[in-house]
């Protein structure tokens, strides 16, 4: 990143989220991790999202116009675009109550216009994106100690290779924009298709082909774009074994290296960052101070019946110090302080 204001930008975002004490999705803050109390799947038990094995994530989305004006200061709730936490409007593991999507800052802006600049450059020429977008979504994805992301496809599409409108957060045609800061780590796609009655296990099926499965190296300043070919469900003739079905590319990141050559804090993992840039469609309603996903009568119940109330009491106890077994004020703080050193030491090699 040779664009000094847009390595600044960076910066200050990531240090909003990383140098300060981590909060609770109801607490009215613009600063540090916001704690959601998730269920991975497969796992029974919930698990805060600093302690689960999948990367940890913060939500950012911009506020939308209405009647070209934005809502006034006075309003209580904001309307902006959403992503879910699971692949198109699925949200996967988290409560919705707890969901949290914080304002753009300028430096957000900023990072975003540079990208938009980037996308139109790239892509004004191929027929299969819509290149001149508003970016209005952000995420940072970490990786640090042993998070990783499996296989997944951001975008549904059914076994036809349609788009599904109705499933998708993010607007159809349009590429997913990623920011790599930090530290290295492989970005691994495989090509899969879909089971059929034939086929033994669950699951999609990987293609054993020649060049069917591709690793990129991200590197601190790579700016990575996600094609939404690549996981339409197609037939893909440089495949020669599996042109006889529709086959489509799922991704993953099995996260960053510990580092057991150096002493002291030095010694903890590294740490590596996207910054995850989507237009999208979904629109929501937030609480304007605390980012708080505002929900319905009818998806106050829904979210009661599908988590019984485990996870938000995980999440309460380990607040407020009550869950003397599983974590506690101390042990948050104790997280947030050794998150902190790693995030320190990654921007010490990477911008000093």
């Amino acid at each position: 990143m040779s664009d000094s204001k847009l390595n600044s930008s960076v910066v200050e975002v990531l240090d909003q989220v990383f140098l300060h004490p981590s909060r609770s999705p109801d607490e009215a803050c613009n600063n540090g991790v916001v704690l959601t109390a998730d269920r991975p799947r497969f796992i029974k038990t919930p698990l805060l999202n600093i302690e689960k094995p999948t990367y940890l994530r913060q939500s950012f989305a911009k506020s939308v116009k209405i009647n070209d004006e934005q809502r006034t200061r006075e309003s209580k709730t904001r309307l902006c675009t959403t992503y879910g936490t699971g692949s198109g409007l699925r949200t996967h593991g988290t409560p919705k109550e707890q969901l949290v999507f914080r304002s753009f800052t300028p430096e957000i802006e900023y990072i975003c216009n540079s990208i938009e600049k980037e996308v139109k450059k790239q892509f004004s020429n191929d027929n299969d994106v819509k290149s001149h977008v508003e970016l209005n979504n952000m995420e940072i994805v970490t990786y640090y100690d042993d998070k990783q992301i499996k296989y997944h496809r951001d975008q549904r599409y059914n076994r036809r290779g349609k788009f599904m409108k109705k499933e998708n957060a993010q607007k159809q045609h349009t590429v997913t924009c990623i920011l790599v800061v930090g530290d290295d780590r492989d970005l691994e796609f495989q090509l899969f298709r879909n089971k059929t009655k034939n086929d033994i296990g669950a699951g999609n099926v990987k293609i054993a082909d020649r060049d069917s499965k591709v690793v990129f190296h991200l590197k601190h300043g790579d700016l990575f774009f996600l094609h939404p070919e690549d996981e339409r469900d197609q037939i893909r003739h440089a495949f020669p074994n599996s042109l006889n079905h529709l086959t489509f590319f799922k991704h993953r990141c099995i996260g960053v290296k510990k580092d057991h050559r150096r002493k002291g804090i030095e010694k903890h993992s590294r740490m590596s960052h996207g910054l995850v840039f989507r237009c999208c469609v979904h629109v929501n309603e937030v609480d304007v101070k605390t980012g708080q996903l505002v929900l319905n009568a009818e998806e106050k119940i829904q979210d009661v019946k599908m988590w019984k109330n485990i996870n938000h009491k995980k999440l309460t106890d380990f607040v407020s110090g009550q869950d003397v077994h599983r974590g506690s004020k101390l042990k948050r703080e104790a997280e947030d302080q050794r998150r902190k050193a790693i995030y320190l030491q990654m921007k010490r090699r990477r911008f000093v």
